[in-house]
């Protein structure tokens, strides 16, 4: 699995990401899954499974629901409106 969204770069006022992720339920600051703090200028991630991965440590198998929501954080500590995605995990090509 992979997530990603297009270069922010060029927002000056544009601080942070706010990633959550969860397993089976809606990911938000009160779900209990995964925060991550990701700086403006990151491009993606691969959600792999090893030790201490996202996929790892939710407990993903082969047909779980992933949710992710993003939040991007200004200088100021406004957020955005959070944009909010999800896909079942599969192991097959």
């Amino acid at each position: 699995m992979r997530f990603s969204w297009d270069d922010q770069t060029s927002d000056a006022d544009l601080d942070h990401f706010e990633v959550y992720f969860n397993k089976g339920t809606e990911a938000s600051p009160t779900s209990g899954g995964i925060f991550k703090e990701y700086p403006r200028t990151y491009t993606g991630n691969n959600l792999i499974h090893g030790a201490g991965t996202i996929l790892d440590t939710l407990g993903v198998q082969n047909g779980d629901i992933v949710h992710i929501t993003v939040i991007a954080v200004d200088a100021h500590g406004n957020k955005s409106e959070a944009v909010k995605t999800s896909t079942v995990y599969s192991t097959s090509n």
